[in-house]
């Protein structure tokens, strides 16, 4: 029986991980500026180049002074003029973002993207149920896994090199359940990599899906965003 999950990869990784509506809250007094990897003081800018496949475009987010609370946690607004608002969090030295599947149903969760005291190889992961598009009546998951590839490294975006930076390497799987069979099988999607400076936020991340199990069926899809430039206030 052939399943054919191509909504679940028709996202690129700056919508993957960012377009999650909310409303937005109160407003709250910028933190004592420091540096960190998620630069959130009021007027910071930051622009990005996509490239989705043939298609490139760029877009600038703009850290706002309001917030929104979701899971116990205060998100700092990022609007866009993409015109998809960005919602990020700082717990201790844990990174958040709010996250959404838009055409899986799926209208909310939460990505910790960063554990910025994570040794190299650690591993944490997102576990992701969601209705079959096709057939709603069964549960998938996806997880996503990230894993510490790097520390304290220089790395060159746009002509320009950044000191101190992290690579992270995600992965991401499918667990779909197969009629007749007891237990759900696991695919490998691919993943990407993301890339984060100390003082400044991401300057990079690219993502490239394939599968080559026959039961799932979709065409490759691959995006990447580099930082093209940036204000922190």
């Amino acid at each position: 029986m052939k399943r054919n999950y191509v909504l679940l990869l028709c996202i690129s990784m700056s919508i993957l991980f960012t377009q999650c509506k909310k409303d937005d809250g109160g407003t709250t007094p910028d933190p004592v500026p420091a540096k960190d990897y998620m630069p959130v003081t009021t007027g910071s800018t930051f622009t990005y180049q996509n490239t989705t496949g043939a298609n490139v475009s760029t877009y600038t987010l703009t850290v706002r002074a309001t917030d929104t609370v979701a899971n116990a946690k205060t998100y700092k607004v990022f609007t866009s003029t993409d015109g998809v608002s960005r919602y990020r969090a700082k717990v201790g030295t844990d990174y958040y973002q709010l996250a959404a599947f838009p055409n899986l149903n799926i209208a909310s969760f939460e990505n910790l993207y960063l554990k910025e005291t994570a040794a190299i190889n650690t591993t944490w992961a997102d576990l992701i149920p969601f209705a079959n598009p096709t057939d709603p009546t069964q549960t998938l998951t996806a997880t996503l896994t990230s894993k510490m590839m790097e520390k304290g490294i220089s790395y060159t975006v746009n002509g320009k090199a950044y000191e101190n930076t992290i690579h992270v390497k995600l992965s991401i799987s499918l667990s779909v359940p197969i009629p007749g069979i007891p237990f759900p099988i696991t695919v490998d999607l691919g993943g990407g990599d993301m890339y984060y400076a100390l003082g400044v936020g991401m300057i990079k991340n690219s993502l490239n899906i394939s599968s080559s199990n026959p039961l799932i069926t979709f065409p490759p899809f691959s995006t990447e965003d580099i930082l093209t430039a940036y204000v922190i206030k």
